[in-house]
């Protein structure tokens, strides 16, 4: 039983189960700063500027995924889209830039500025000015755009490897000048009269001897010293230099005001301040200065005047990549009040997709760093430390999601593969704002397993049940984590805002040999002094650097206790030993990008099959048939049904336990050495272990995937098992190679069932054992520390919630239910052997599948289409070049003239008796030389049966096979009292029917939209037994046309003629008296 859903507006359909197989539990993805007690609380109001069109769109969910579920703070809310602007005579903007004023900071989204087309669009009272515009006059404030630099994201300029900052002065010069058009001789003259009654003074500017131009313009002292004073505020904020541009050898009075002014307000209120940074100030003429910044890596603020300013900062944002990456932020002299915005526009191009229904893929980073820089100085003025570093890890979250993930939009994928750019290298909108939503998430949840509160890094106070916690461990978990972990992104983002005082305050972190095996162990397996190595840990340039130190460490106290659990459930110690404390390391910035870049799925992937394939060789990469994956939630029953499942599914494979993988020889030796696991060597250890099962009875892999890589990894598994599946089909080998069957098996309880469980597990092994003890009969269960604590387990199920997303993102790829493990042992295995028929249905039998496996994929078989295509248009040129001018002129006269008609649409069809299509090798031609210029085309060549003629002595229709070349002209049929004709002649003959003919004669045929036969070819002299009904069609173009309908005895004759049509006359005596019948 289904139902089906539609979404307003979209005409998409959503089939969905009507009950689900497993109910789902309600689980909280949010996290918890959304709570209000919890978010940020943001002491002064900020003014939030709603926009136009997508960007307005993506406005909303900036705000409600990734503001306020973080920080509480109260928005002056004002809407400047064009609508309302219209309805409040823009008087909406100009109370938007007083709130501003008032408040200090303003949020701006992009907006309109209507020209004429947009004028007409919104039906508007007026052409408003741009909002801009108006609250840069209000404010006299100087615009600033910075690139957001991206290392994915190729630059246009590849030494700008730091940003170049551009001030523009947007008040006067050319753009408030005033120009006249001079049509004769004469003189022009610059006259300036003073208030004061004082002489005037008055210039000859040129004395015209023929017709030529003329513009004035001005700028004043007050606008220079505030473009000054910003500009100055603004380098030293960002500690770079600054620079001036102007061309003061040229224009000495006018530019030179610009350069006196900047140099007396340094010297007087700035040169000692920018000494103590260590910057500096330079005047620059304005070619000079293009030149040394196209030279220059970046890394300074540039100060232009208003006309250089708006060519050289669109020029600054293709030379870093992208207008999508460059913020825009308007700063008044003072430097206190800031209105933030993206540079780029409100996309309109992408708005029209999204109001078809479409999706889409904009990129929403500019208007992100808009709400961070504008929150940034909200921080700044009401010295919010925790609300500042918020925006750093907002930024830092985009920057991660393009540069370490590799997830990017559309335009970013563009400057990247250029050409090349495949659906596969860009993600939607929504699905890029869900990556930043996430990688925020992480590194806030990071800050407080580290002990970092959200307000300000601070150590962990660890309560006295985290303490006592320590001397009852006696197993952790999996520590394959603690070197993934500590070297993730979010890791290092987190880690890279801490110095050497707060390092050596928090006492460093140690790692020992059966720390990372076990835990923390109790009195008998406790780390002792010697097995202690001390970590020097610093975050430089994107990540952890750690070393053993060879100092001697004292023997370590009893007081070691279980901070918190780390991501995928690892321990995290302190030690409170001074000896410990060690000074810090940095990593070449190179070896930082090269960590950054293995983070990449497919490169993890990718180095790993080949190791594996190296070693065992491509023939030899049998992997079970069937794997089942299995994962949940703590205490949810994995281990307990793991049997079950194997029995039920006659799978004699050991399962595979992926903790249990990471004490193999290897990875135990890097444990020693003190070296991080990776995800590659986790990932080689698994493929080890299913290639060492037999891959007839398939296997069960218990605790992968979890991490967003590893999912993506396993999605790269199950297409290379594919791969290999198509690549021995046909050979000896094939049988080796069966197809994939992946299952996944989810368990879920909620926390306090999850709590329950393993309380009473742990109360349950304890008098277990204390049983074996005390009679010396039956074998000792291994305690686990997370069965006594509740606090503990409570943290290991906070690790499940945020590994949630890679499980739905899992559920993507490979469609499942999460199952609910509350119940007995029995209800729950109905429910999972349930949930496998389930995932069972969604594939084809084997046998069915191998039957059409040998066609390829739609995916596939474009992937060497162009390269293809090129070909054979280079074939076409060398061999076959006259049938190919052929080809190309066809398309210029017959097709490319119908499609501009009817570009707007986006579609042509094009109707034509051409004999030339007769030939199927032009037409292939003509087709390929369409497709490379970016046409989707169809051909369409059927032979078609038309009716023709009808017999009025039998009523008979008559059919005759029309092809596409037939053509002819108005003559007499094989019938005497028949006329044919076809669309050619209808065209030809449009004032030559006369009423006798329509009289005598019935007529029958296909027309055109241009085969029109209006009121002035049939008048109503000539057919004046014929009702004309006039009405217009948007396809004639608004032409009025002839319609009279067959109604029976009361009309003796009829025509219809209307576009693409039939017309059909019945006017023979015999028609005339006859009852109308279907």
């Amino acid at each position: 039983m289904y139902r089906s859903f539609s979404k307003a507006n979209l005409f998409k359909f959503a089939i969905v189960p009507e009950k689900n197989f497993g109910p789902i539990a309600p689980i909280a993805i949010k996290i918890r700063h959304y709570t209000q007690g919890s978010r940020i609380v943001v002491k002064n109001p900020v003014v939030d500027i709603d926009g136009d069109e997508m960007t307005r769109i993506i406005w909303g969910k900036i705000k409600d995924n990734l503001i306020f579920p973080y920080v509480q703070v109260e928005t002056k809310y004002y809407d400047l889209g064009i609508e309302n602007r219209d309805a409040t005579n823009d008087q909406v903007t100009v109370e938007a830039a007083e709130a501003i004023k008032k408040y200090n900071v303003g949020i701006k989204c992009a907006t309109i500025t209507p020209d004429e087309q947009r004028v007409k669009e919104f039906n508007l009272k007026k052409m408003w000015k741009s909002p801009n515009g108006t609250i840069r006059n209000i404010l006299n404030g100087v615009v600033f755009r910075e690139p957001i630099l991206m290392e994915k994201v190729p630059r246009v300029v590849p030494n700008w490897t730091k940003p170049i900052v551009i001030g523009r002065h947007a008040f006067g010069d050319q753009y408030k000048a005033t120009e006249i058009r001079v049509d004769r001789p004469g003189k022009l003259k610059l006259l300036f009269e003073p208030d004061d009654g004082s002489n005037q003074q008055s210039e000859l500017v040129y004395e015209f001897t023929s017709p030529g131009v003329s513009m004035a313009m001005y700028n004043t002292d007050e606008s220079i010293t505030g473009f000054a004073h910003a500009s100055f505020q603004m380098a030293l904020k960002l500690e770079m230099p600054l620079y001036l541009s102007t061309k003061n050898t040229i224009l000495k009075k006018y530019d030179g005001r610009f350069k006196d002014i900047f140099h007396e307000i340094y010297e007087k209120d700035y040169k000692d301040k920018y000494e103590a940074k260590k910057i500096w100030y330079e005047h620059r003429l304005i070619d000079d200065m293009v030149a040394q910044a196209l030279k220059s890596s970046g890394g300074f603020v540039w100060a232009t005047k208003n006309y250089d300013g708006d060519v050289q900062s669109d020029i600054l944002a293709q030379g870093f990549g992208s207008l999508g990456l460059m913020t825009s932020v308007l700063v008044t002299p003072d430097g206190k009040t800031m209105e933030a915005e993206a540079a780029h526009g409100t996309v309109t191009r992408h708005f029209r997709q999204y109001q078809q229904g479409n999706e889409t893929s904009t990129n929403p980073i500019a208007s992100i760093f808009a709400w961070t820089r504008g929150l940034a100085q909200r921080a700044r003025l009401d010295d919010n430390q925790g609300l500042l570093k918020f925006t750093q890890d907002l930024e830092k979250a985009c920057t991660e999601t393009v540069d370490v993930e590799g997830k990017m939009t559309k335009d970013l994928a563009l400057a990247l593969h250029g050409s090349n750019l495949k659906r596969e290298h860009y993600v939607t909108t929504d699905e890029f704002l869900d990556h930043i939503s996430n990688n925020l998430k992480h590194i806030i949840s990071l800050k407080e397993m580290l002990g970092f509160s959200s307000s300000v890094l601070k150590p962990l106070h660890l309560t006295s049940r985290v303490r006592n916690a320590s001397s009852n461990m006696s197993r952790g978990f999996s520590s394959r984590t603690i070197p993934s972990f500590l070297n993730s992104p979010s890791v290092l983002s987190v880690l890279k805002q801490t110095n050497k005082t707060t390092l050596s305050q928090r006492n460093k972190f140690f790692i020992s040999t059966s720390t990372l095996k076990h835990g923390i162990g109790n009195s008998s397996t406790r780390p002792t002094a010697e097995k202690c190595k001390s970590v020097k840990s610093l975050v430089e340039n994107g990540r952890v650097y750690q070393r053993t130190s060879n100092v001697d460490i004292p023997k370590v106290r009893p007081n070691m206790a279980l901070v918190r659990y780390l991501p995928t459930a690892t321990a995290r110690v302190n030690v409170t030993s001074p000896a410990l404390t060690t000074e810090v390391q940095s990593l070449p910035e190179e070896e930082t990008q090269r960590i950054n870049e293995i983070k990449n799925a497919k490169l993890i992937f990718n180095q790993a099959w080949k190791n594996i394939e190296d070693e065992f060789g491509r023939e030899n990469l049998c992997l079970p048939r069937e794997i089942i994956w299995l994962m949940g939630a703590p205490g949810s029953g994995k281990g307990t049904h793991t049997d079950l499942i194997l029995k039920a599914r006659g799978i004699t494979n050991p399962s595979i336990c992926m903790s249990a993988l990471l004490t193999t020889p290897d990875c135990q030796d890097l444990i020693n050495k003190g070296k991080m696991i990776s995800d590659g060597k986790v990932l080689e250890n698994l493929l080890r272990a299913l290639l060492n099962c037999d891959p007839i009875v398939g296997s069960l892999v218990d605790g992968f995937p979890r991490t967003d890589i590893q999912v993506e990894c396993l999605k790269l598994l199950y297409d290379k098992m594919h791969e290999l599946r198509r690549e021995f089909w046909g050979t000896p080998l094939k049988d080796k190679f069966p197809r994939p069957t992946f299952r996944i098996c989810v368990l879920y309880v909620d926390e306090e069932v999850s709590v329950v469980r393993q309380l009473q597990r742990g109360r349950q092994i304890r008098e277990h054992n204390e049983t074996v003890r005390r009679t010396g009969q039956g074998e000792l269960v291994e305690e686990r520390v997370t069965d006594y604590d509740e606090m503990l387990i409570r943290a290991r199920y906070q690790i499940f919630r945020e590994h949630f997303g890679a499980l739905m993102k899992l559920g993507k790829l490979f469609p499942f239910h999460l199952i609910n493990a509350v119940g007995s042992i029995e209800e729950v295995m109905k429910l999972i052997l349930k949930e496998f028929e389930y995932q069972s249905s969604l594939e084809l039998d084997h046998t069915t599948y191998d039957s059409i496996a040998h066609i390829p994929l739609s995916t596939k078989i474009g992937i060497h289409a162009r390269q293809d295509l090129i070909s054979r248009l280079e074939h076409y040129q060398d061999t076959e070049p006259e049938l190919f001018i052929k080809a190309i002129e066809f398309v210029d006269s017959n097709v490319i003239p119908v499609v501009q008609r009817h570009a707007i649409s986006g579609q042509a069809l094009i109707r034509t008796t051409s004999q030339q299509l007769e030939n199927q090798h032009l037409v292939d031609m003509i087709m390929d030389v369409l497709s490379e210029r970016g046409y989707h085309v169809m051909f369409d060549d059927r032979v078609r049966e038309t009716p023709v003629k009808i017999n009025p002595d039998t009523w008979e229709i008559i059919l005759e096979n029309i092809l596409r070349s037939e053509s002819s002209n108005l003559s007499t049929s094989l019938y005497d009292n028949f006329i044919d004709l076809t669309t050619d002649s209808i065209e030809s003959a449009n004032s030559t029917i006369t009423s006798s003919e329509i009289t005598d004669l019935a007529i029958s045929t296909n027309i055109t939209s241009s085969s029109i036969i209006t009121n002035e070819n049939l008048s109503d002299n000539e057919i004046p037994e014929i009702e004309i009904i006039q009405y217009n069609t948007g396809e004639g173009g608004g032409k009025k046309l002839v319609e009279c309908e067959f109604l029976g005895c009361k009309v003796y004759k009829s025509v219809r003629i209307c576009t693409g049509a039939k017309i059909c006359e019945f006017a023979s005596d015999e028609l005339r008296n006859a009852t109308h019948t279907e």
